[in-house]
């Protein structure tokens, strides 16, 4: 048996192994030549090639919208055109939350558990969305934010954060453009 050297998850075929540490390291060795895309396998980026198609075979049969994908069309209809009765929800096992979108409802379920599948390439620290991994890489290894205090130089994700900063740091700093403050 083949075993992740991530998590407990195990098979009897090594490509299967391979293709699951994936989650966890956030590679993506199968690239769009079209629009630079990754993917995880192969069979997602012939699947995905068909966006970059003239080709829209798959019709709403609601309101008439063509798509590329039956997977698009899929998720068009259960967001677009519920069906009386929650047929197209995902109902959470856990607190019976019902999501229309299966990355939501997958998302929604590692709020029931203490599992941290995506860990910090550099560090080892475990979260358990991929995004959280890898803005920790960006803001504690690489120090890539996005905005700067332009009063003391700190780096923040957003001007949200930045301007919290700048109210509780810099008490006379202008709202609007930040360019006085007391230090």
């Amino acid at each position: 048996r083949h075993s992740c050297r991530y998590c407990p998850y195990s098979s009897y075929i090594r490509h299967r192994v391979t293709t699951h540490e994936r989650i966890h390291t956030g590679e993506r060795p199968f690239v769009c030549h079209v629009c630079g895309k990754g993917f995880v396998q192969r069979h997602h980026l012939t699947r995905h090639l068909a966006v970059h198609s003239a080709e829209k075979p798959h019709k709403c049969a609601d309101c008439g919208q063509c798509f590329c994908q039956a997977s698009t069309l899929a998720r068009h209809c259960s967001q677009q055109h519920p069906v009386d009765g929650g047929v197209n929800l995902r109902m959470c096992p856990h607190c019976s939350k019902k999501f229309p979108r299966w990355d939501h409802f997958k998302a929604h379920l590692l709020t029931h558990t203490e599992d941290r599948p995506y860990a910090c390439s550099q560090c080892g620290q475990r979260f358990k969305h991929r995004i959280h991994a890898r803005q920790h890489e960006k803001v504690v290894h690489d120090r890539q934010y996005s905005v700067h205090c332009p009063c003391c130089g700190k780096g923040f994700w957003s001007m949200r954060e930045l301007r919290s900063h700048v109210l509780v740091r810099h008490s006379s700093a202008q709202e609007d453009g930040l360019q006085r403050c007391d230090q």
